[in-house]
């Protein structure tokens, strides 16, 4: 496993801490372009640099809990399903976990 931290020119000491986790974790840290910044932009970024069969996406702030990761995962190891999204926070106030699968290919 390897961790990709995407940096929008945080001010809150944020690089900080991911740079004293750099040094017991192996972790990438790319800096976001200033000309496209935001949570789409981000995601881009970090889905074009990672090198893995799997992609898991966390804000820095936890809206998505860690320990939740392996019901994320556990659809996708099973071959429940082909795409995982977790919710934070749904518009009905639940979290979850959504999975879906792709269409059968002709």
């Amino acid at each position: 496993m390897r961790l990709l931290f995407i940096d929008a020119n945080s001010t809150d000491g944020t690089l900080d801490i991911i740079w004293s986790l750099a040094a017991i974790h192996p972790i990438r840290l790319i800096e976001q372009n200033a000309v496209a910044p935001g949570l789409a932009a981000a995601i881009t970024a970090g889905a074009a640099a990672a090198k893995g069969n799997l992609l898991v996406v966390i804000d820095a702030d936890l809206s998505h809990l860690p320990e939740r990761i392996n019901d994320l995962l556990d659809p996708l190891r099973t071959g429940a399903a082909d795409l995982v999204i977790g919710a934070a926070r749904r518009q009905d106030g639940l979290s979850g976990v959504e999975c879906c699968r792709a269409p059968a290919q002709d």
